[in-house]
């Protein structure tokens, strides 16, 4: 209506035409400003249902009446099943903790990492997974401090990639910041992003960087394996069959997530990603249980 009036009369209207505008536009960044208020108060004022220190996904738009469908509370990538349509996502976190949307399974290619008290209305339908961190992750540097998130990242791209197992092939990283040998130890290395080629028996003995956590042909320390003593990037290493895995993530149900790669029977298949483990298993990663030792990198920051 201001275009066609302009456009008609002449210059006399242009002056008014701008101040309505700039007054339109004022009024609006009032109501944005009020808009963002409310929903920082209503967030606080309604009954969410959603524990302190968890993640919950709800149903559709909107607090459900306090009902959230899904609940996570352990740091680390959680998937998701069938979530299509709009979901109501918040971040009941404390301490700082953060939570990413992420369209990989296993909290890869996540998007950003969201600050206690956040919440949306989104589209699940693109996303696979869920990640929980306790601060926003950044890059690390060759041989450098790198957190538990980082390094699912690293994992998971490793495993999208698929590369043929070799333990006479390197190829790059994440990043393009250093070649990595593709077995079950150069595996290792990379997620955490060392600046040495450490085979099965190197991990046992490089104490510069590693420290040993469980023995898990000892009872009493296989059973203290949890999700508050083993993290992301811990090394499950067998160093009398030759084999290492890469500890992933912890599920709600004490199960546990782990990336593999040993060839398989053909002896050239590509990384694997294997969910649902226990330690009470038989066997991980094709190999007895009984015969790792868990080790952990020195410099892994994050829960």
């Amino acid at each position: 209506m201001i275009r066609h009036l302009c456009a008609s009369t002449g210059t006399r209207f242009a002056q008014p035409a701008r101040k309505s505008v700039a007054l339109l536009a004022a009024v609006i960044a009032i109501a944005a400003t009020m808009l963002t208020a409310f929903s920082t108060q209503a967030a606080n004022a309604v009954t969410t249902g959603c524990p302190s220190g968890y993640v919950c996904i709800y149903p559709a738009a909107g607090w459900n009446n306090g009902v959230p469908q899904l609940k996570f509370v352990a740091y680390g990538p959680a998937d998701l099943s069938n979530m299509i349509g709009t979901h109501r996502v918040y971040n009941n976190q404390t301490g700082g903790a953060t939570v990413a949307l992420c369209t990989n399974y296993g909290g890869a290619a996540c998007g950003t990492y969201h600050a206690p008290a956040w919440y949306a209305d989104v589209d699940l339908t693109p996303i696979n997974s869920v990640d929980l961190a306790t601060a926003l992750p950044g890059p690390s540097t060759v041989g450098g401090s790198i957190s538990t998130t980082e390094i699912r990242t690293r994992l998971r791209d490793w495993y999208l990639r698929a590369p043929s197992y070799s333990q006479s092939t390197y190829i790059w990283d994440l990043g393009d910041t250093r070649h990595y040998r593709t077995d079950c130890s150069g595996t290792a290395d990379m997620a955490l992003h060392l600046n040495v080629d450490d085979n099965t028996s190197a991990i046992a003995s490089d104490t510069s960087r590693f420290t040993k956590r469980y023995t898990l042909s000892i009872s009493s320390q296989r059973s203290a394996v949890n999700s508050t003593t083993v993290k992301a990037g811990d090394v499950f290493d067998d160093v009398s069959d030759g084999h290492a895995f890469v500890f992933a993530s912890w599920n709600s149900d004490g199960t546990f997530n782990y990336y593999n790669f040993g060839g398989g029977s053909s002896g050239f298949a590509p990384p694997e990603y294997h969910t649902g483990a226990h330690i009470t298993d038989s066997s991980l990663g094709y190999e007895t249980t009984t015969h790792y030792v868990i080790y952990r990198y020195n410099k892994v920051t994050g829960s």
